[in-house]
């Protein structure tokens, strides 16, 4: 129970500075850009923080675990594995915006779901390489 904890807590840490980074960078330059009517005045971040917990158990569960007791792991398997679970999930969020908000844009939903699934191959091959 205490490396799955632990592994959960890896992958978590590093979704959290990884995507973390890229939304101080892209939230001025690009999301504010075209979502700015809808941003909050403040970030609840206990909801930031409880997808991140939810996403990385989702990711640990489904994609991590599999690769564990393989002896050679293809990092570019792992990587599409990732990439595909990534593309799949960021699609929920960017594909339901896409049909029910009015004037939702297209390049915000292609550049979050290219981004989604391209962090969670990342943190998927990083995440195997830090608990190895």
């Amino acid at each position: 129970m205490f490396l799955y904890i632990t592994r959960i807590l890896k992958i978590f840490f590093l979704f959290m500075f990884i995507d973390g980074a890229w939304l101080l960078y892209m939230s001025q330059r690009f999301y504010r850009h075209y979502l700015g009517y809808l941003f909050a005045d403040t970030v609840t971040y206990s909801w930031a923080i409880l997808f991140y917990i939810l996403y990385s158990i989702a990711v640990n569960h489904f994609i991590f675990v599999p690769y564990l007791s393989q002896s050679q792991v293809s990092f570019s398997a792992l990587f599409f594995e990732g990439f595909l679970f990534g593309l799949v999930a960021y699609s929920a969020y960017d594909l339901t915006n896409q049909a029910t908000i009015k004037n939702w844009p297209l390049i915000v939903t292609v550049v979050d779901m290219l981004w989604g699934a391209t962090l969670t191959g990342i943190v998927v091959v990083l995440a195997h390489k830090f608990v190895k």
